[in-house]
């Protein structure tokens, strides 16, 4: 009997904890779970869980006092931040637009912009482009278009006065979303270090840092978007990939941001070698025809003044001289509006520097190729190309491109040549340095090389040429918006120093003069 009543007893506190574990869980105020809160449903406040949740296969969260976190897929919102309503088309153009510090970076305000810096179109872009506070990398693309619309293009557009020029055109926001990540991230930094160069004439260090790492930024990401491309065997040889890394090579050489752009080179070269070639590339690749030219003519000129033993390519080059005249044209690129026939001697003389460093050759050979190669320039008519290739109104422009570049080659050809051994040191004529500052705005944004010819040609000069040479450098870099020229002055002071007359001697490592 005292058995039966402690089993009675026991099952009775086993029951009233139970009950009062039951009524525990079960929320105070009958309250519903966040899900169906959340869903605007009738919750029927299950336990443990909410029999509504568990019928629609989602994990009930409960229902206690505060939400519980929810993790969810990275990229994807929410929740969006509610945007400020757009004023009427009918309010003024005016409203809405301010000269606040949200405008875009590349075309904020000058300290005291020097006259002629940029086109009249760069106030309205002061205007009509607010930076976007997302800070994302769209909006950074679009402002790089907008200020090479505005700010650089109007200053080359001057080309266009010798002969309609493919090369040089308007950028399009249309083609912005068909662009690859890499190529985006390039456009920014040629658009900041175009402005950065600008803005160091009227302003101090400090206040281009901001600006600087943004370039760093944007080439970074660039460089790591690259990598990756490269290291997948699908785009490592695509079009996309290929003319990514001839911008890389592009941005760098023309902004100095690196003194080891020829690995650029080297690696652009390797990838269009896995296409079957620059020839078998540039036929199959139309988009890519541009771009392929400007890497021959970065090529070329960088192995003029670069040590004959450590050219780019220098013997493949030799072989594309029939190409060249395929993929040159008339010669109006505008960073080198050479004549094609001389651009092609151009290769040539890097052909027989790059000969004359084996030992092992045979120079008497060499020497009769060099000499026969100068008769060949010689022989060049500046006046017989005009009238060929210009029209009526421009004859005389055509006619002093052609001068330049016919003396720019010849001094070359015969300083390197001399510096190589190949010709005797006193040859019998020597034309004169190429008069680059009689080039109109049309075209004298393509003499750097020529000025760099000059430059070391006046080291057989007096002060007067060399004070002349240095002072156009450092308008050219503020005509150009590159540092690029900037680079010869210590070069060429060091060079007139050291009492050396010959061409290797200025030039002991890789540079480019190519902007």
């Amino acid at each position: 009997m005292p058995s039966m009543v402690g089993t009675a007893s026991m099952k009775s506190q086993i029951s009233t904890s139970s009950s009062t574990s039951t009524s525990g869980v079960r929320p105070p105020g009958r309250r519903q779970c966040w899900e169906c809160l959340r869903r605007r449903l009738v919750c029927d406040f299950g336990t443990p869980t909410c029999n509504k949740c568990r019928a629609s296969g989602v994990t009930c969260p409960g229902y206690g006092e505060k939400k519980p976190l929810k993790w969810i897929p990275p990229g994807r919102v929410t929740s969006r931040t509610r945007q400020r309503r757009r004023p009427p088309a009918s309010e003024p153009e005016e409203r809405g637009q301010t000269t606040s510090p949200n405008h875009a970076a590349l075309v904020a305000e000058d300290p005291d912009p020097p006259p002629g810096s940029c086109s009249p179109e760069r106030a309205v872009v002061k205007l009509t482009i607010p930076r976007l506070q997302l800070g994302t990398e769209a909006s950074a693309v679009v402002q790089a278009a907008s200020y090479y619309n505005a700010c650089i293009y109007p200053s080359f557009a001057a080309f266009h006065q010798l002969a309609p020029n493919p090369y040089i055109t308007r950028f399009s926001h249309a083609v912005i979303p068909h662009l690859p990540p890499a190529m985006c991230h390039l456009l920014v930094c040629l658009a900041l270090g175009h402005r950065i160069q600008s803005l160091m004439l009227n302003t101090n260090y400090g206040a281009l840092v901001e600006v600087r790492s943004r370039l760093y930024h944007h080439r970074g990401m660039a460089i790591q978007l690259l990598a990756d491309a490269i290291g997948n065997a699908i785009t490592r040889t695509s079009d996309l990939t290929i003319a990514s890394v001839l911008m890389l090579l592009f941005t760098d050489a023309r902004q100095s941001l690196s003194s080891n752009w020829r690995h650029h080179c080297v690696g652009a070269n390797e990838l269009i070698m896995l296409r079957g070639g620059l020839p078998e590339l540039y036929r199959s690749s139309p988009a890519l025809k541009q771009s392929l030219l400007y890497f021959v003519i970065i090529s070329v000129i960088g192995n003029t003044t670069t040590p004959p033993a450590d050219q780019i390519a220098a013997s493949s080059h030799v072989h594309l001289i029939d190409f060249v005249a395929e993929i040159y044209g008339d010669g109006l690129f505008p960073v080198l509006p050479c004549p094609p026939s001389l651009f092609r001697n151009i290769i040539e003389i890097n052909h027989l520097r790059s000969l004359a460093t084996d030992p092992a050759c045979v120079r008497v050979p060499l020497q009769s190729a060099a000499q026969a190669l100068l008769d060949r320039i010689s022989v060049f008519s500046p006046h017989q190309w005009s009238t060929a290739n210009a029209a009526a109104t421009c004859h005389d422009e055509w006619l002093l491109l052609g001068r330049i570049y016919h003396s720019a080659v010849s001094l070359f050809g015969i300083a390197a040549l001399q510096s190589a051994g190949l010709l005797p040191a006193a040859p019998p004529s020597r034309p004169r340095a190429p008069p680059t500052p009689a080039c109109s705005s049309s075209s004298s944004k393509g003499m750097v090389w020529p000025l760099i010819v000059a430059g070391v040609e006046a080291a057989n000069a007096g002060p007067a040429d060399r004070a002349f040479v240095d002072e156009q450098l450092t308008e050219m870099s503020r005509d150009l918006g590159t540092p690029v020229p900037l680079q010869a002055k210590p070069l060429f002071q060091r060079f007139w120093g050291s009492g050396n007359v010959e061409w290797d001697d200025c030039f002991d490592r890789s540079h480019v003069f190519v902007v």
